[in-house]
Order: C-alpha cells, then structure tokens, then sequence
C-alpha cells in the first residue's frame, strides 16, 4: 500500500510557483533565471519561505492568477519562527547539534527532509522530542554526578 503524502504550506506554494510557470508560459531557462534574479537560487526547492513569498508575489504581478494569498503566507512563517528558534535553542544546549539532526527528526516523524518545511504542528512536535531528549541527558549528567 503507497505511503500517503504529507502536503504542507511548502509544497502547496511549490506546487503554485510551478503552476505559475505554466501560466506565465515561461520555458525552463528563464524561469531558473527569475528564481536566481529573485532569490539568487536557480530551483525553487532551495528557496525559503520568505524566497517562495517573493517569487509568488512577482508571479501575480506578471499576470498568473494563483490562489495563494500573501497575508496567509506571512501568518504561518510569523507562526513558525518561534518554534524553529526554540528548536534551534534546544539544539544548541544538547551539545551544539547541527540543524542536520532537527533534520533527521523530522525525516523519521513526518517524512520531511528539513524541519524549517513542517506547519507549526509538526514543528511542536519536533520542540516535543528535543525536550524529551535534553530531559534525558540532564536525567543522565545528574545520576553521573550523584556517583
């Protein structure tokens, strides 16, 4: 039985960069050189939220009708930056960990290969086992030092 796909805000704003490509009937060397003018990435899978943002926004000025609103855009990258700076906080009080094994969290969780792509739920979740984890290691520094 096939994996269901997760969809999140990132791969329906890719789907919607794509889709605005078709509309603006732009070929694949040119809609590389307006990723890169924009957001100085040439495939639209490099690009953060505020790249993907910037990239929608020119699309509707050239003409592409989209459905993607920019004030539900803002709204979640406002909603998630606080998790992704806790996230990182906790990454650095367990040891100085790279984003990598934020990374590796969520590949095993959600089947997302960077956890700054998760909706704000996800990142939660993610908030949930670094604590979890950090918990453990103080658990394990405390019994090491009682000894």
């Amino acid at each position: 039985m096939p994996k269901p796909k997760i969809i999140n805000a990132r791969s329906k704003e890719l789907g919607m960069i794509h889709i605005g490509k078709q509309q603006l009937g732009l070929d694949d060397a040119g809609y590389r050189d307006m990723l890169f003018a924009l957001t100085g990435k040439r495939s639209a899978a490099e690009i953060g939220d505020a790249g993907r943002s910037k990239v929608l926004e020119h699309m509707v000025a050239s003409g592409a009708k989209l459905n993607w609103n920019k004030r539900w855009a803002k709204k979640l990258a406002d909603e998630k930056q606080p998790l992704v700076g806790k996230i990182r906080a906790l990454l650095l009080h367990l040891g100085n960990l790279s984003d990598s094994y934020a990374d590796g969290i969520s590949r095993r969780m959600y089947k997302v290969d960077r956890f700054e792509w998760l909706a704000p739920r996800q990142l939660i979740g993610i908030v949930t086992a670094l604590t979890k984890q950090l918990d453990k290691v103080r658990a394990g520094a405390v019994k090491k030092d009682a000894a």
